[in-house]
Parts: structure tokens; C-alpha cells; sequence
């Protein structure tokens, strides 16, 4: 059927969420079911926010215009009624419609009571053809005498007159608009009340369906003329689909050809079908799915959406195994999922209320890729097996032990820093394990063996730390963390395995306290100034060649000054 309205909803949750959804119509009960699902609302509690016209083919006019508390039937009931107009009907509602607007403001409702009226008695008004401005319309006027000065004047003096003015003059006499290359005289229509706004006219019963498809027989093995066609709808019984087969000439439905293929399931389309030879597949489908509930319905709409690429086969499986995925309609975006994490682990007590104003983007994604959620248009959706909300770490690796881990400096020996909490059985022998304390502002302040309260991450040792009498050191800017920039594993770590960039960083270390921290010291330019932190000085001064260069040479001047001076001694 051809879409001839198409309306934006918005809808906002009981949690404040605004969704929005888009609906085609006139559409079939499953298609509206759709477009409700994904503004996360339904037929029986509709709660719109706004119903706005985001398309409307016949009625141009219509475009952005906000409706009136609008029932979706009453929607359906207009959109197809505009689909039932005839050729000479439609610019007669156009010009009818436009007049109607006229007459409201701007951010005032449009009344889809009025607009269903308006859809009646179209055919008592009167409309000329091949009449596109004033000056046509009112060369027709003198034309035929429509005019009772003008029929005074003598022929001479009618090519005097302002055709455009008489034709100003007509349209504002008839209250006529030009639609096209059509006048319409709109003044001409009287609305009449078809349509109370509560009973619609009867209609026909509307058929249920899933698929709906056009189905013809080539004309080359049936001998019929190959715009010979019909609609099937699905599910369908066997026999009434080979019934229709043999009408058009073939043995059964597989020898049909189809030509035009609907869908209410948006993620199914033409190119993903194999024509009527998937009418056994199609058929089954279809019937699974008309039986599920609306909520499985979403859900199944909402795996085809993770799957994006997918046969027909791919579909038949996902309707199988739908118990195995996980959809949580009201969360959408990254942030949101991570909020709804928190808040389910949570002590019951805590008010999540101190959440709303933080951003949690970034851990989000991270527990995106944890889950392997998936965001659709209907919520967020688990993989197969998955689970959304369980209590996962935040780890990517399952063992510990292959995870890369920052190199740190600390009292002047090579650690491991992880910021996550390190049980002690996960720590292997030979490594000592310490944790860090925050001060709630981000900083360390102190390295402890257990910490509960502002836990900022684990440090690992080879050997073991001296906390003293109070259990704890305490951190400062001599004794704090020095991060050397590289990662290794606790194997890596235990087995001292040094890479390129770590000999790199331990030359530029010493580099950086033996000649750069000196030189810059005695210099009388910086007199006051404080030298930049090592990570600064490997990131520039390190890594510019020349500059390289001569901290290298000055490095060999120095131990060779230092040999020197040793041998004297001796």
C-alpha cells in the first residue's frame, strides 16, 4: 500500500527519557506495533508527547504541523483515505486544506477531526484545468463574461484591461487557490461532520500479516500476460498459496515470480530473500512470529538489528535461540548502560540520585566491549548466552596474569601499577603485593597492604616494602610514583624482560638526572625555574635528534670525567 503520511513521535518515559520513533502510513497492526516499539510506547498506552507531520505527499501543507491528541486509528483512518482519493479529488483537498490553514496560527493544533471531514464531498467543487496564475484565470473570466462590468465594455476595449488584477479579483470573489496547473474554488466547500471524532466509518476487517507479496507467473512458461498478478499475504496456508499459483498459471507457489515484497519486520527486505523458492522458510517465519508476544517481537527485531548481515537461514536460527539474548529497551547510549550497571550493584540504600550529573561515557564503552552489548533502535541487546547487567571485571583479559600492567618506579625500584584490585591469589610467587590510597581527589597518598576506603589501585614488588609502625608509606613528590612509560606482564615483569623502548626510557632516565637536571640547574637564564619532569623531557628534548645527540655526547664526556677522576685517586 502507498505511504502517504508520515508522522514523528516523541515519547517520554517514566525515567524522563525522550524516544522518538518514525510512522509510515496507512500501515497494518504490526507495522504501527513497530514504530510504537522503537518511541518505547504501545497502541493501548499511547502517551505521546507530540505527533508531528514529518511527511505528507498529497498535503504539503501538512509538513511540521503538530496534530491534536490523535488516536493512531484515527491517523491510519486519514492516511488511508488520502490513498483512496482520486486524481481530480486531490488538488481539491489540497486547496481545501490550504484555506483551512490559513485561517490558524502558527503553533496552533491541527485538528485530525477536521482533516478526515475534509477528505469528504470533494467532488461538488469546481475546478478548471490548465489555469496556473491570475493573468490565466482571468483571461478566463473575460472569456466567458464572469464579470458583469466587463460584459458592458465594447470588444475593442478588452485587451485594456489587467488580466491579472481580473484574475485577483475572481480568486478573492471564489476564495480560490491555484494548485498546480488547477484553480481550485475552494470557497465552494462546505465541511461537513462525517466524522463526530469518536465512531469512524466501518471499515473492512484488516488482514494480520508478516510479508506481503506480489506474485506473478513469468509469462514465458504460463503463456499470461506478465502484469498478471496478485497479492499473497503471510502466513498462508499451503493450499491456498498453490491455489493462487495455478490462477496465475503455474504448478505452485516456488514457480511464481515475486515482484514486489512488504515487510513488517524492518530489518527483512527483498534482498534478503531468495523469491518464492523461500516460500517454506518465509511461510514458517512468518507464522513464528505473528504468534510471539509484542515483547519478543522487539526482541527478535532487536537481534536482527545487531546481526546487520544476515540470510534468511541466519533469521530461522535467531527466532530459536531468542530465550539466549538479553534487550533492555530503556537504555540506549554507552552512559545510560553504565549508570543502569552501577545502580543494580549498588547498595539498595544508595541513592543513585548523586549519579545524574556525572559522565560515564567512557566506562560505558569499556563495558560495552566487556558485555558485547549492542546498541539497535528497540534498546540495548546482549550476545547469545550474554548478560547485560552481570558482575563482570573490568579486565579484558581472563587471566590476570596475561594482562599488560604500567612499569612504575618507586623508591627506586621497578614495579607493576594496575588501577584495579589484585586478589592475592592472583598475584603469582614471587611478587609482592601492595595497594594505593587516594585522597578522593584522584592523588596517591599512601601505599598500604589493605585499603577499603578510596582504593586507587595495586602496586606489585619483587621485594618486599618497609610500611613501618604505622602500616603505610606515606607518598609525596620524592616518594611518589614514577611512571616509566611501558607495559609488561607480571611474567614479563618476574622474568625482567626489557624491550627496545624500555633500554630507550633508562638511557634517557639517566640522561635526564646526569646532564639535563645539571645543565639546567647552572645556567643563569633559569635562574628561579624549576626543570620540566622527566616524562616532558623524553617526549621533546629526547626525541629530537640533535638534541639527542648532544646529551649522548655530554653522558660520554661525563662518565669518562668521572673514570678520569676515579684513576687519580687510586
Amino acid at each position: 500500500m502507498e505511504k502517504t503520511l508520515k508522522l514523528e513521535i516523541s515519547h517520554t518515559t517514566s525515567s524522563g527519557k525522550v524516544h522518538y520513533g518514525i510512522l509510515e502510513l496507512p500501515a497494518s497492526e504490526l507495522e504501527i506495533e513497530d514504530s510504537l516499539q522503537q518511541a518505547r510506547t504501545n497502541a493501548e498506552h499511547q502517551g505521546f508527547d507530540e505527533l508531528a507531520v514529518y511527511h505528507c505527499k498529497p498535503l504539503r501543507g501538512l509538513l511540521g504541523k503538530r496534530l491534536d491528541g490523535s488516536s493512531i486509528k484515527e491517523l491510519n483512518f486519514f492516511a488511508k483515505r488520502l490513498e483512496l482519493l482520486n486524481e481530480d479529488e486531490k488538488p481539491v483537498l489540497q486547496a481545501v486544506v490550504q484555506k483551512y490553514l490559513e485561517g490558524k496560527d502558527e503553533n496552533q493544533l491541527v485538528s485530525i477531526k477536521d482533516l478526515i471531514n475534509m477528505t469528504y464531498g470533494l467532488d461538488k467543487v469546481s475546478v478548471l484545468s490548465a489555469v496556473s496564475n491570475d493573468a490565466q484565470l482571468g483571461q478566463f473570466v473575460i472569456e466567458n463574461d464572469l464579470h458583469p462590468d466587463i460584459e458592458k465594455l465594447p470588444t475593442g476595449s478588452l485587451s485594456l484591461l489587467d488580466r491579472a488584477a481580473v484574475g485577483r479579483w475572481m480568486r478573492g470573489n471564489d476564495g480560490g487557490v491555484f494548485v498546480g496547473d488547477k484553480y481550485v474554488v475552494a470557497g465552494e466547500y462546505e465541511l461537513a461532520e462525517v466524522y463526530d471524532g469518536i465512531t469512524l466509518s466501518s471499515q473492512e476487517q484488516e488482514e494480520r500479516y508478516v510479508f506481503r507479496l506480489k506474485v506473478s507467473a513469468p509469462s514465458a512458461e504460463t503463456g499470461k500476460e506478465e502484469n498478471s498478478s496478485q497479492w499473497l499475504t503471510l502466513p498462508a496456508m499451503r493450499i491456498e498459496a498453490d491455489r493462487l499459483a495455478k490462477s496465475l498459471g503455474a504448478e505452485k507457489i516456488e514457480d511464481c515470480a515475486c515482484i514486489e515484497f512488504e515487510s513488517v519486520i524492518p530489518q527483512i527486505d527483498k534482498e534478503d530473500i531468495n523469491g518464492l523458492s523461500d516460500f517454506t522458510s518465509l511461510n514458517y517465519l512468518a507464522e513464528r512470529f505473528i504468534k510471539m508476544s509484542p515483547e519478543y517481537r522487539m526482541k527478535y527485531k532487536a537481534v536482527l538489528s545487531r546481526e546487520r548481515n544476515f540470510d534468511l537461514g541466519n533469521a530461522l536460527q535467531e527466532i530459536q535461540r531468542l530465550d539466549q539474548y538479553q534487550l533492555d529497551p530503556q537504555v540506549e547510549y554507552a552512559d545510560e548502560y553504565f549508570r543502569e550497571y552501577l545502580c543494580r550493584h549498588l547498595d539498595p540504600m544508595f541513592d543513585t540520585r548523586w549519579l545524574d550529573d556525572l559522565n560515564f561515557m567512557k566506562e560505558g564503552q569499556v563495558l560495552t566491549e566487556r558485555t558485547g552489548a549492542a546498541r539497535t533502535p528497540y534498546g540495548l541487546i546482549s550476545p547469545p548466552g550474554g548478560e547485560l547487567y552481570a558482575n563482570i571485571s573490568r579486565r579484558k583479559q581472563d587471566n590476570i596474569r596475561d594482562e599488560k600492567m604500567q612499569a612504575v618506579e618507586f623508591m627506586d625500584r621497578k614495579a607493576l601499577f594496575s588501577d584495579t584490585r589484585l586478589k592475592k591469589n592472583e598475584v603469582p610467587e614471587g611478587l609482592y603485593r601492595y595497594e594505593l590510597r587516594d585522597r578522593g581527589d584522584g592523588e596517591f597518598c599512601t601505599v598500604e597492604n589493605e585499603v577499603v576506603v578510596n582504593h586507587a589501585g595495586t602496586l606489585l614488588m619483587k621485594e618486599p616494602l618497609d610500611l613501618g609502625e604505622n602500616g603505610y608509606i606515606e607518598l609525596d613528590n620524592e616518594t611518589g610514583l614514577n611512571f616509566l612509560g611501558y607495559d609488561q606482564t607480571m611474567k614479563e615483569f618476574l622474568e625482567n624482560k626489557n624491550t627496545e623502548e624500555r633500554v630507550d626510557r633508562d638511557t634517557a632516565l639517566n640522561v635526564y638526572e646526569r646532564v639535563y637536571v645539571h645543565e639546567f640547574s647552572q645556567e643563569e637564564c633559569h635562574a628561579g625555574d624549576a626543570p620540566v619532569c622527566f616524562q616532558e623531557f623524553y617526549d621533546n628534548e629526547w626525541q629530537d635528534e640533535d638534541c639527542r645527540s648532544y646529551y649522548e655526547k655530554r653522558l660520554i664526556e661525563i662518565n669518562e670525567e668521572e673514570q678520569k677522576g676515579g684513576e687519580i685517586t687510586q
